[in-house]
């Protein structure tokens, strides 16, 4: 595997592993070759793994988390997304959406946190929620290593 060195100093494979499509039967995720995916991108090098809220009808978050888990979790940068329509259609906060993340990712951190979907409406959204001032704080709190939205301020 070949890495990169990003601006933040992480050594990241230039190959990610997405988490938006994984194998299914029956449709849901099916756990035994999913797990086999990333067991094989995991011993051929691959250390970055993007999932989100939404992947898989909001499973992606938990299969991740239960496979990721297996492994030390400085061996593995994860990314997930913070849905800006479950702020808005569905009135959740931005902290009720962070911490089910965490939960459901079994992580104590998110390595990349990202605003997802963002178009004008959702950044109208998540300015409106304060949602840069609220994952700045996380940021602080050591929750977020690398929050990929300062472009809010």
């Amino acid at each position: 595997m070949n890495y990169r060195i990003d601006k933040y100093g992480n050594k990241l494979s230039i190959l990610g592993f997405g988490c938006m499509r994984f194998q299914r039967k029956l449709g849901n995720i099916d756990y035994e070759k999913a797990e086999r995916q990333i067991m094989l991108a995991i011993e051929n090098g691959v250390n970055y793994f993007d999932t989100a809220y939404v992947y898989h009808n909001g499973e992606s978050e938990i299969f991740a988390g239960k496979i990721l888990n297996k492994y030390p979790r400085e061996s593995y940068k994860l990314a997930t997304k913070l849905p800006g329509w479950a702020i808005k259609n569905d009135g959740k906060t931005v902290d009720e959406l962070f911490e089910e993340q965490i939960k459901k990712c079994e992580v104590e951190y998110f390595d990349f946190y990202l605003l997802h979907s963002l178009n004008r409406d959702i950044w109208t959204t998540f300015k409106s929620v304060n949602a840069y001032e609220n994952l700045k704080e996380k940021k602080a709190q050591g929750k977020i290593k690398h929050f990929l939205g300062w472009f809010l301020c």
